[in-house]
């Protein structure tokens, strides 16, 4: 029997069976072979040998996918309390958004992408000491975009023959987190950490006749990390150990806001 979160249950009812041998409930939750041991066959048990088990996956967990990364920076917050930035892999939060437009040719509509954007995305975690206590919300941003425009192609009498779709523009981000800064503030019950990360990047123009023109930009990329109880988007905790979790972090907020003020 599969049960509500992938737990798979193999409930042989106990007790004497007529072939000489008993059987025994067992409940698994990991992929696995299991086999009946030793010491429950000298019992007498001879059930659910061999029983392989496919658990699947119910969901995914941020926590254990957001440890498995290398950080790209940690940032010290105030006492024993850190932060992890780490960028997810692709697939995990939204990593592309292509947009569509429409022309018309010969009385039909025909559909072409018209901007394609590649997307990165961040998050950080809050640490107590080596305890990851939860991840904030993940940020996104343009790592490169490509543009896409439509023309129609008309013969001597004005009468539309086809229709030229191109790459019209290319721009590509470059984000300096070796260079990020970082600032922060704290009241009576949130602390924050304000975090900037310097961009840089090219735009490349396409014309349709050829002509090709680059522009240079640079920019600021900001997230943004609070120690609190309204950030946490992905925890480990639940009940009230979450709710404990949450208060030890208000009142060490409270006692690095009074620390402060007395200097």
């Amino acid at each position: 029997m599969i049960l509500d979160g992938g737990l798979i249950l193999q409930a042989l009812a106990g007790g004497g069976s007529s072939g000489g041998g008993k059987v025994k409930p067992i409940t698994i939750t990991e992929n696995g072979t299991y086999n009946v041991s030793d010491a429950e066959k000298a019992e007498g048990y001879v059930g659910f040998a061999p029983v392989t088990v496919d658990v699947p996956q119910s969901c995914l967990n941020m926590c254990d996918l957001f440890e498995q990364q290398t950080p790209i920076a940690v940032i010290p917050l105030f006492g024993d309390y850190t932060a992890k930035l780490v960028q997810l892999p692709e697939g995990v939060w939204q990593s592309r958004i292509r947009q569509y437009q429409t022309y018309i040719y010969e009385n039909n509509y025909e559909t072409y992408c018209s901007d394609d954007r590649k997307i990165i995305t961040c998050i950080l975690g809050v640490y107590r000491g080596d305890t990851l206590l939860y991840l904030g919300y993940p940020t996104t941003s343009d790592s490169s975009r490509d543009g896409y425009s439509a023309e129609n192609v008309y013969d001597d009498d004005g009468n539309i023959i086809a229709v030229n779709v191109w790459k019209s523009h290319n721009v590509m981000w470059t984000y300096r987190f070796s260079e990020m800064t970082v600032s922060e503030n704290v009241n009576i019950t949130s602390f924050y950490k304000y975090i900037q990360v310097p961009t840089a990047g090219i735009t490349t123009y396409y014309a349709s006749d050829g002509t090709v023109t680059e522009n240079t930009f640079k920019s600021t990329w900001n997230l943004t990390i609070s120690v609190g109880g309204s950030d946490w988007w992905f925890t480990r905790f639940t009940g009230d150990e979450l709710i404990a979790q949450m208060d030890i972090c208000a009142q060490d907020v409270y006692a690095e806001y009074r620390k402060r003020q007395s200097t």
